[in-house]
């Protein structure tokens, strides 16, 4: 570890090297939020969704066939407007993804100083930096310094000063990883689904359960490790704060490896089924379809989060970290949100799992990738 002294030396030549330039810039312009337009998008087409099971309900109900001749009528013309929403947000989603594109010359001097910034604060080299973030939507450099570490009094000095590498400003973040779990209440789920609070017994602390996966041809579902609290054989519990109501057994867990933060629970099906939707209301679901690979994902891609604390969310990839693989999200989401589901809903309606919310970083949520989670476990997205 690098005491203080040997930090401040560190930062002065960091900054001996670097020439700071001051100024207005056309290309850090204010980024239109398309996730809010599709987020109040959504919102309609879930008024819609919701019509549709009314009128639904009331056909099942109703003896009389001119009401239910006009209510189905009234049902397939709410469904087509679904449709014509889910249009409008993957235009939407388009629109965002290029805000994220950068013309040649602006994406030449990003790259060139993403790999400066690499080369004078690797992660893997200064255990003061957690990590390095670039935000090509806002056009800078994220450094994330580790505050447990940190001498304040030199990054008080570093922050307040405005630098630039290749004309890419450069902003220093003191931060930590928090996990994304609480104390709070939730309810007894019978079959268990991808969004619900589970907890590593006699821990009780609010956290999220993740899909339905195989190991091994072993039927469970995944969470994060710290769920586990760190443990291979510990019991889970759901809902999170009844002791007697175990369901499963973590068996398989990877933490602190790099970007590692995943377990594997061995469901115990004498006690509770599962299925593989993910929990979108008291009384509707999303069934999971399948996955998104790791390398088909973009910055702007529009996600949702299905969360014991925050429930459903809407937000979008932020950026990738070339330093630690992981990915960052712009996304609503609260202590007890850890092992939420991320995943995307295609126009047929099901869920393409993106992989899970694991933490966050200067509170930027991230995501562990289903693809990273089968490569430490070996758990695999179970699909109908």
């Amino acid at each position: 570890m690098i005491n203080k002294n040997a930090k401040t030396i560190v930062f002065a030549a960091f900054f001996s090297v670097i020439i700071s330039i001051i100024g207005a810039n056309d290309a850090y312009a204010d980024h239109v939020d398309y996730v809010d337009q599709i987020a109040d998008t959504f919102s309609e087409h879930e008024k819609l969704h919701a019509n549709v099971i009314e009128y639904k309900s009331h056909v099942e109900q109703s003896s009389n066939p001119h009401e239910v001749a006009l209510l189905e009528k009234m049902i397939t013309m709410k469904q087509n407007e679904m449709k014509q929403i889910f249009k409008e947000i993957k235009n939407l989603e388009k629109l965002n993804k290029k805000s994220y594109e950068l013309d040649t010359e602006t994406q030449k001097l990003f790259d060139n100083a993403i790999q400066k910034a690499l080369e004078l604060y690797n992660p893997s080299s200064n255990p003061d930096v957690l990590d390095i973030f670039p935000d090509k939507q806002h056009k800078k450099i994220l450094i994330l310094m580790d505050e447990k570490n940190l001498d304040f009094s030199s990054f008080e000095t570093i922050s307040t000063q405005q630098i630039e590498i290749e004309t890419i400003p450069i902003e220093f973040v003191s931060t930590s990883f928090e996990p994304l779990s609480c104390y709070g209440r939730e309810y007894e789920c019978d079959p268990l689904r991808a969004g619900i609070s589970v907890a590593a017994k006699d821990v009780n602390s609010l956290n999220t359960q993740g899909y339905k996966a195989t190991r091994n041809s072993v039927v469970g579902f995944v969470i994060t490790a710290h769920t586990a609290d760190f443990d291979d054989g510990i019991e889970i519990v759901q809902a999170h704060n009844q002791n007697n109501n175990e369901v499963g057994e973590v068996d398989g867990i990877c933490w602190g490896s790099g970007n590692c933060d995943s377990a594997f629970v061995e469901l115990d099906d004498s006690e509770r089924d599962i299925t593989d939707d993910i929990f979108r209301t008291s009384s509707t679901v999303w069934d999971v379809c399948g996955k998104v690979a790791e390398s088909q994902m973009e910055q702007g891609d529009v996600v949702w989060k299905s969360g014991a604390a925050t429930g459903l969310t809407i937000g979008d990839i932020y950026s990738f970290s070339p330093s630690s693989d992981r990915i960052t999200l712009d996304i609503y989401q609260a202590g007890g949100d850890s092992g939420s589901p991320i995943f995307e809903v295609t126009t047929s309606g099901c869920a393409k799992i993106y992989g899970m919310l694991t933490g966050t970083w200067a509170g930027n949520p991230f995501m562990y990738p289903q693809d990273d989670i089968e490569d430490d476990i070996d758990a695999k997205v179970s699909t109908s």
